[in-house]
């Protein structure tokens, strides 16, 4: 619990400062922004909620397995920096 304390008081203004980052990416679209942050939200509540199936159905192995992907995902898709 401490440890999850820790973690969450030290990122606990990444959010906002994303955000800010969004919309000064584009500005004068901040609808544009909201809309994808929207979207955003409810493909990853989709993605929590197909996990959970699979911890249903195959078990929490084969959903940690599932939840793996992600990060794997990002170190072979996320272009490096040239």
């Amino acid at each position: 619990m401490i440890l999850m304390v820790g973690v969450r008081f030290s990122t606990i203004g990444w959010y906002q400062v994303l955000q800010g980052e969004a919309y000064a990416a584009v500005p004068g679209r901040s609808g544009t922004v909201m809309a994808i942050t929207s979207a955003a939200g409810l493909i990853g509540g989709v993605i929590v909620w197909i996990v959970g199936i699979v911890a249903n159905q195959a078990g929490l192995q084969a959903a940690m397995w599932l939840l793996l992907a992600a990060p794997v995902a990002l170190v072979i898709f996320v272009p490096r920096p040239t």
